[in-house]
């Protein structure tokens, strides 16, 4: 309808022009902005839902984010919100995430510290909604297994959309960095057969209502 209005928001300036992109490509027009989620430039009511799919996890203070999207919804609104789940459940990324904390020196996130699955414990997510003043939480788990042609095609994605990865290892040499892709790559052919490269994964898909 023509008085229906779609927002996306992405802080991340090489995925959004990755969305943007894709958009024109498509044919699509989308109003795409570079603003933070924890504090956005809207009236208070603005929105029917607000919809988050693999970001509220990487969020310093997802609470407030959280507070800040109930701000913006009308009453009656909802949110939805897609977070990965536990490490031993999604291989595809505490595998390559494993190898890099070694090779870079890293300490493993300690609790409350934003990354992959730091929203993966059960009833974490549906806690965090209530906090933040969301009615009826609901929390479904989800398999998503990540299927692609072989494990190298899995680096290149790795390399293009999981910015974490990068980010732990930006400290390293150039050269040391490859040493470290190609580790990682190494490690994942163990998920190659011959009908493809298939590895586990899990998501939490959680919904909640604002007060009406």
């Amino acid at each position: 309808a023509d008085d229906v209005a779609y927002v996306g928001i992405e802080p991340n300036e090489a995925m959004l022009e990755r969305a943007v992109r894709r958009a024109r490509e498509e044919g699509r027009v989308l109003d795409l902005r570079p603003i933070d989620v924890q504090s956005m430039p809207f009236p208070d009511a603005s929105f029917d839902a607000v919809l988050c799919r693999l970001g509220l996890m990487y969020m310093p203070h997802p609470l407030t984010a959280l507070g800040e999207w109930r701000r913006v919804l009308r009453p009656g609104g909802r949110v939805a919100v897609v977070v990965f789940s536990t490490p031993a459940r999604n291989d595809w990324g505490a595998i390559p995430a494993s190898i890099i904390r070694r090779r870079a020196g890293l300490e493993p996130p300690g609790p409350g510290q934003p990354g992959p699955f730091s929203l993966g414990a059960r009833g974490a997510l549906e806690d965090l909604l209530r906090q933040a003043g969301f009615e009826r939480p609901e929390v479904h788990a989800v398999p998503v297994p990540l299927r692609m042609r072989d494990a190298s095609e899995y680096i290149r994605l790795a390399r293009e959309a999981f910015g974490a990865f990068n980010a732990m290892m930006a400290h390293l040499p150039l050269r040391e960095r490859e040493s470290v892709w190609n580790e990682v790559e190494s490690a994942m052919r163990g998920f190659e057969s011959a009908n493809g490269f298939e590895v586990q994964g899990e998501c939490f898909v959680g919904a909640a209502a604002k007060p009406s």
